[in-house]
């Protein structure tokens, strides 16, 4: 039977950032863990701007409709990546600025759920179908 699994896994080497185990190390697991909440404000007042001004334009100037287009796709692939992030309270410092933030959407909890529910059923498959909505 052919599968992607290997048949052996390969041996973990401790360096700085990586221990023995395989997980990281507690100063690499810090800086990871450090939220740049303005670096994040900002990404969500420049992709309200971006789309405003995608929305102004193509209003205003017909021919540049096709262009509209294709950066709007890439405005609401930047839209899923912020809900995502304010889903798992990753995009403020702030866990209650994450709920009430623009990069939230209002299905906020619906949503929160879904990813809960979603990691939940890939660490315990079990377990997960319990919490199936």
């Amino acid at each position: 039977m052919v599968t992607m699994v290997p048949a052996a896994l390969p041996i973990a080497h401790e360096t700085a950032e990586v221990r023995g185990d395989g997980r990281p190390s507690p100063a690499l697991r810090d800086e990871l863990r450090r939220i740049a909440s303005w670096r994040n404000a900002v990404s969500v007042v420049s992709l309200y701007v971006q789309t405003g001004v995608l929305i102004w334009l193509s209003a205003r100037y017909v021919w540049t409709l096709p262009l509209t287009f294709l950066l709007m796709g890439r405005a609401f692939a930047q839209f899923a990546s912020l809900m995502h992030e304010a889903a798992h309270r990753l995009l403020f410092r702030n866990k209650r600025a994450n709920c009430n933030s623009p990069g939230s959407h209002p299905g906020y909890n619906l949503r929160l759920n879904e990813c809960f529910v979603d990691h939940i059923h890939k660490m315990l498959p079990d377990v997960g179908s319990y919490f199936r909505v």
